[in-house]
């Protein structure tokens, strides 16, 4: 079955813009865990909608789920998949970020 690694997730802040561009690394990887090769071409990254991403694109404000996935390149013609968050906050905002075990965001507009 694929192990698929993901790029850490991307925070951006970027006052004043509606869409910002982000890179994200390392890029994508997957290891076949029964010996397996894949083809880095062929994992897939696709946001919550739908909608193929590539490091470099553009992203709206908010936060957008990236999940990326790899093709049944495999022995058993499994698929293995991961996700990161690509977080966005533009114009003029406060942000106070929580480091726990999961993303915590609160997000107050400045009066």
């Amino acid at each position: 079955m694929p192990a698929v690694n993901c790029p850490n997730d991307v925070f951006k802040i970027n006052d004043g813009m509606t869409d910002v561009i982000a890179i994200w690394s390392p890029l994508p990887s997957a290891n076949d865990t029964a010996g397996g090769v894949i083809d880095p071409a062929s994992i897939i990254c696709e946001d919550q909608d739908g909608d193929l991403k590539m490091s470099g694109g553009r992203f709206r404000a908010g936060i957008t789920t990236i999940t990326c996935t790899t093709g049944t390149s495999d022995t058993g013609s499994y698929q293995g998949s991961c996700q990161f968050t690509i977080s966005f906050i533009g114009g003029l905002f406060v942000i106070i970020l929580i480091n726990c075990l999961i993303d915590v965001f609160e997000v107050r507009q400045v009066t």
